[in-house]
């Protein structure tokens, strides 16, 4: 069955549970290619949490198949208030893909956020400048672009994106258009900004010790993100010695292991999120330790410490 007739066979019958099961499957497909092409975005959620990429697919489009108080679902909802109209299979085969890697960069955005603090707090303020001065946001083959009007030409990648000079981040209230102005003037791309990697590369530069900004105020988050985490990592440190080397549930030796691991937590979180497993930060600074071992007498410690630094980072992030 073609995509524009299962639309209009669920459209007919809300509850055609053929139908409807042939398009969630189209859908799922669909969504699985654009998780598929991301995941280099999104693989520390896969390796902390043990998700799939099909789990994750299936949790993206979800919201879609989600049945509205006429007991129709949100997707025929929105297929029949589409902009542009769908007058054929073509139309009905574009409108699909576009609303399905929507909601895919939609769901990444938010997994990016909940495993990313400093993610989120960058996301959000550059939504805030595109809302502000009247950009667009456009979804370009599962990529989301900040544009002043429609993409029609080849986009920067990544890697060149990365390699844009430093000065082009400095003002906040210049970024986006500056950042516009020379992709267009000085490079052969389209005048498109990747989002996620305008927010990557907004974090790297903000933990670049060498960075020194006369005016820090007028920068999109004054480039204290170093300090937040740092301020996390001190209060996790005087818990474990005020809680477990003062009152001698640990010695020194143990001490200097979990302070190691710590400080190797912070480092990673400042880079973008932990590695899978915190056993495997103990035993790399403690070499001996088995992971029975781990989970009978430090696994709850080391929990216990990271929930303190990351609650200390999240009051910093709130001021």
């Amino acid at each position: 069955m073609e995509i524009l007739e299962l639309f209009n066979s669920v459209r007919k019958d809300p509850f055609n549970r053929k139908a409807i099961n042939s398009l969630v499957e189209t859908s799922y497909n669909i969504a699985f290619h654009y998780v598929r092409a991301n995941t280099q975005k999104i693989y520390k959620r896969l390796n902390i949490e043990g998700e799939t990429l099909e789990e994750m697919s299936i949790e993206a489009i979800t919201p879609l198949f989600v049945q509205t108080a006429d007991n129709h679902l949100q997707i025929i909802k929105s297929f029949e208030h589409w902009e542009s109209g769908i007058k054929n299979e073509k139309d009905a085969l574009y409108f699909l893909n576009k609303i399905i890697t929507r909601r895919v960069n939609q769901h990444i955005a938010h997994i990016l956020k909940i495993t990313d603090p400093f993610f989120a707090k960058i996301y959000d303020s550059i939504n805030y400048l595109i809302k502000k001065s009247d950009y667009k946001k456009q979804n370009y083959f599962g990529t989301v672009f900040i544009v002043e009007c429609k993409i029609s030409g080849n986009t920067i990648d990544n890697l060149e994106f990365e390699k844009l000079p430093f000065n082009l981040f400095s003002n906040k209230d210049m970024l986006i258009q500056n950042l516009l102005d020379f992709i267009e003037k000085e490079t052969e791309f389209f005048p498109a900004i990747p989002v996620n990697a305008l927010v990557k590369k907004i974090k790297h530069i903000s933990f670049e010790e060498f960075v020194k900004l006369e005016d820090s105020s007028n920068h999109l988050l004054k480039y204290e993100l170093k300090e937040m985490v740092d301020a996390g990592l001190n209060d996790a440190f005087e818990k474990l010695n005020y809680s477990y080397r003062q009152n001698n549930k640990l010695n020194s030796r143990e001490v200097e292991s979990f302070r190691l691991a710590l400080n190797d937590i912070a480092t990673d979180l400042k880079n973008g999120g932990l590695k899978p497993g915190l056993y495997e930060y103990l035993k790399f600074n403690m070499p001996e330790l088995e992971r029975n071992l781990f989970h009978l007498k430090y696994q709850n410690i080391m929990e216990y410490l990271l929930k303190i630094m990351k609650k200390k980072v999240a009051e910093e992030l709130r001021k």
